[in-house]
C-alpha cells in the first residue's frame, strides 16, 4: 500500500485542491502547482505564475514588436515562455531569504540561479531564473528544461520544510 509523502497533510490537500479548481481564465501549470501551493501556505501569496513551455507559433504582440523595431522573426516563429511565480512586491524580502536559506547548502554548484525581480509596473515582484532572458524569448531556448529543474529543486526544498518554514516567517 503506497503511503503519501510527509508534506502532503489534510491543509496540503485543500490548498491544492483549492488552486487546481481556480478558473479565473487559466489554470496553474501542473509542473509549478507544488511551488504555487507551497508558497501560499508558508505565507506568500502568489498572484500569478507559469510553469515555462514552447510556444511553436510567436503571439501578435510579440511578432507585432519585432517587426516594429526591426528586429529579424526567428525561421521557427515560436517562443519559450520561462518559469515564474508573482508575488506582492511586499512579500519579496521573505522570498529572498527562502532562497538564501536554499542556496546556502551548495551555492557553489548552482548555475541556474532563482532570484526576485521588481516588475515595472503595480506592486509586483517576479521569482525567475535570473539567468533567463525574462518572461519570453522569441526562439525554442535548450535551457528551458535546466530552468524548470532549478524550480522543482526549490519546490522539493520547500515541499520538505513548508510547516517549519511557516512558522519562521510568521515570527
Amino acid at each position: 500500500m503506497a503511503t503519501k509523502p510527509a508534506y502532503k497533510t489534510d491543509e496540503w490537500m485543500q490548498a491544492e485542491t483549492q488552486f487546481r479548481n481556480l478558473d479565473n481564465g487559466g489554470k496553474i501549470d501542473d509542473g509549478i502547482l507544488d511551488l504555487v501551493v507551497a508558497l501560499n501556505l508558508i505565507g506568500i501569496p502568489t498572484i500569478g505564475s507559469c510553469g515555462g513551455h514552447f510556444k511553436p507559433e510567436l503571439e501578435p504582440n510579440i511578432l507585432g514588436y519585432l517587426k516594429e523595431n526591426g528586429i529579424p522573426i526567428p525561421k521557427n516563429q515560436g517562443m519559450t515562455h520561462y518559469p515564474y511565480v508573482e508575488i506582492a512586491r511586499d512579500d519579496a524580502l521573505r522570498l529572498q531569504a527562502l532562497l538564501e536559506a536554499f542556496y546556502a547548502r551548495d551555492v557553489l554548484a548552482n548555475n541556474y540561479e532563482l532570484g526576485t525581480v521588481m516588475a515595472g509596473k503595480g506592486n509586483i515582484a517576479i521569482l525567475r531564473n535570473m539567468n533567463a532572458p525574462g518572461y519570453v524569448f522569441p526562439i525554442q531556448d535548450p535551457w528551458l528544461a535546466d530552468y524548470q529543474q532549478e524550480f522543482g529543486a526549490f519546490t522539493s526544498w520547500l515541499k520538505r520544510r513548508w510547516r517549519q518554514l511557516r512558522k519562521g516567517l510568521q515570527e
